[in-house]
């Protein structure tokens, strides 16, 4: 049944978890004029002078192809929807820890940096959450699907 609405709402969580990788996430610029950049692959910190980079996000990148992938593999896996399911689960799952990571990150960058203000770029450091409400969404049409079904088949 990959003509439902689940599978809409699946394929938007696969672009939104793709979409995270392109563009900044967050930028924050300290007192001293030292901007740090907040990115799915890499955290660079530019001061007047010269740019660096500080980080390469293993977490955020591992977690944006986990719930890229969970969600594909549930949007293909319609003929068993108890697999669909657990898939489901698991890509809120992902998405919640995505998102207490990214606080974590963004708390511990305005801490250390002396942060004068915060740009969160666009919607992709919100993104996590929204992929995590299309889950649910999803995994609620799924199970109405299931009962669907088996009701169908208590007829017979």
């Amino acid at each position: 049944m990959i003509q439902r609405i689940q599978s809409v709402y699946l394929a938007l969580a696969a672009l939104l978890s793709a979409s995270m990788v392109v563009g900044k996430l967050a930028n924050y610029v300290s007192l001293l004029g030292v901007t740090t950049t907040l990115s799915a692959l890499f955290t660079t910190t530019t001061t007047p002078t010269m740019e660096l980079p500080i980080s390469i996000n293993y977490v955020i990148i591992i977690g944006v192809v986990t719930c890229c992938t969970l969600a594909l593999a549930a949007l293909f896996l319609f003929r068993n929807r108890k697999t669909q399911m657990l898939l489901c689960n698991i890509g809120t799952l992902v998405s919640i820890l995505l998102t207490l990571y990214l606080a974590y990150v963004n708390n511990q960058l305005i801490e250390q940096n002396n942060i004068q203000s915060f740009d969160s770029g666009n919607f992709r450091l919100f993104t996590p959450i929204v992929c995590m409400m299309l889950f649910i969404l999803a995994y609620k049409g799924i199970k109405k699907d299931d009962d669907l079904i088996k009701s169908a088949d208590r007829l017979r």
